[in-house]
């Protein structure tokens, strides 16, 4: 083979190992910026952030950078979860005792009612210190947890969303007695041997499709992901060991995947950060810290839109919190309050004001306008 022969060849199959190069380049970055936006498939996704000293604030995961973005502070410092009620886009948390909502674009808690006293097998308890929530959409209520000190078992109770307050004789004790409250029964799943019975319940959430009560169970910095009985508080099963891990939280997005935040590494000084929870294969996988910058700041709460956001026309206050309203007009009796990035030909109508906080963005090419008029009836 002579030199120009020899080098035909070999540019040939250079270039073609070129294009193999790019392709598969190509379909990594294709399969990478997937994982970068399916987080929850472009809904809303929130956390609560806490820093010693300071009160609670309600964050969103930003898909465009990757980033936990903070909305407000809440003027709260006991709240340990969040709950969404998808179908009228409403954010519950419990500050101590008290049930409140979140506006998803203002972060202003706003009180519900006191969830009171309950009745049980541990005599008449005030529910006051809430750490899991989460909502069950069929029957439309909260679930939550009330945390016991020492060993003793934390508590199961239900709440009504439209109250607040604890409902009354919906649940089941050990001897079968219907209560206000139950016992959740505690894991002895840990690392180490003996195992101490993981008393503390950090997290619950609903699942919708096998209407089971999934649960974080801990003590001692031992961590077991656990399914509850929701009409008992019985043990039914231990999915995972998640010892030395600090989860602390859990949710599941809009593809029913589990995500868990963790409390900070005090040992290692690692930040908060976010798991994707694989419980049928018993593992889990790191996605990202939420907060490098902020070492000290703890994620203790996780909830995922599941639905698109819904704008019912001449209410109040109408909060406008994911992307563009479907229709070109939205009217409010009082306020518009927005976070949204529009990106269809949109009229903001209100009575009194219209307020645009840090994420407002509108798309090139789109017609925005604001309106201060007698926009409903």
């Amino acid at each position: 083979m002579n030199y120009e022969n020899w080098l035909n060849s070999n540019n040939a199959w250079f270039t073609s190992f070129l294009h193999l190069l790019v392709f598969v380049s190509l379909q990594f970055l294709v399969i990478e910026a997937n994982c970068r936006s399916s987080l929850n498939n472009g809904l809303a996704t929130f956390s609560i952030g806490k820093e010693a000293g300071k009160t609670d604030a309600l964050y969103q995961f930003e898909e465009d950078s990757e980033e936990w973005k903070k909305i407000g502070s809440l003027g709260t410092t006991g709240i340990y979860s969040i709950a969404i009620d998808d179908e009228h886009f409403i954010i519950y948390a419990v500050d101590g005792g008290v049930l409140g909502s979140i506006d998803p674009v203002t972060a202003r808690f706003t009180e519900i009612g006191s969830i009171g006293n309950g009745t049980g097998l541990s005599g008449n308890i005030t529910i006051n210190r809430i750490y899991g929530l989460t909502f069950e959409p069929f029957e439309k209520v909260l679930y939550a947890t009330h945390r016991r000190d020492g060993v003793l078992d934390d508590l199961l109770v239900k709440i009504d969303p439209i109250t607040g307050k604890i409902i009354k004789q919906q649940l089941q004790d050990e001897n079968f007695n219907i209560v206000d409250y139950t016992l959740i029964e505690s894991s002895i799943r840990a690392t180490i041997f003996p195992p101490p019975p993981l008393t503390e319940t950090t997290a619950i959430l609903y699942d919708e499709l096998t209407t089971e009560l999934y649960c974080l169970q801990r003590s001692f910095g031992n961590i077991a992901l656990c399914i509850i009985n929701k009409l008992d508080g019985r043990l039914e099963s231990v999915l995972l060991d998640l010892s030395l891990t600090e989860m602390f939280a859990i949710g599941s997005n809009n593809s029913n995947q589990l995500y868990s935040t963790t409390l900070r590494l005090d040992n290692t000084k690692e930040p908060s950060s976010l798991f994707n929870i694989i419980g049928s294969e018993g593992a889990y996988d790191f996605v990202q810290y939420l907060s490098e910058n902020k070492p000290e700041r703890e994620f203790t709460g996780i909830a995922f839109l599941k639905e698109p956001e819904k704008i019912n026309n001449c209410e109040d206050d109408i909060s406008i919190n994911i992307s563009s309203p479907q229709s070109a007009v939205v009217k409010a009796k009082k306020v518009i309050y927005s976070n949204a990035t529009i990106k269809i030909n949109t009229t903001y109508t209100a009575k009194e004001a219209v307020n645009l906080y840090n994420w407002f963005a509108v798309e090139s090419d789109t017609n925005f306008s604001i309106e201060i008029a007698e926009a409903c009836p």
